[in-house]
C-alpha cells in the first residue's frame, strides 16, 4: 500500500502513532518520514519555534528542557478568509 495519509489539524502533532513532519527535527527524521504513513504537518509557529531552538539544544547551548515560552503575534490572515474579508 503506497497511501500516506498527511495531516495538517493539530489533532495527531503528538501522537505517537504518527509521524511529526518536520524532517529537520533530528538526524533521523527525514528517514523516518520517509518510511510512515501517517504523517502530521506542523503549524508555522511550531516550526518557527523549534527551528530555532532545536539546534541550540543539539549544540549544548541550552539544555534539554529548559523551559521556554515564545511571544507570537498572527496578523488577520490567522483568522482565515472571513477576517480577511472584513478588511
Amino acid at each position: 500500500d503506497r497511501t500516506v495519509l498527511i495531516d495538517a489539524s493539530t489533532a495527531f502533532r503528538v501522537d505517537e502513532n504518527w509521524t511529526y513532519g518536520f524532517p529537520e527535527l533530528s538526524k533521523d527524521q527525514r528517514a523516518e518520514l520517509g518510511t510512515s504513513k501517517r504523517i502530521s504537518n506542523p503549524g508555522c509557529y511550531p516550526t518557527g519555534f523549534i527551528g530555532l531552538t532545536r539546534p541550540l539544544v543539539d549544540a549544548g547551548i541550552l539544555p534539554e528542557g529548559t523551559s521556554l515560552t515564545v511571544n507570537a503575534i498572527s496578523g488577520y490572515s490567522g483568522g482565515g478568509k472571513a477576517l480577511m474579508n472584513i478588511f
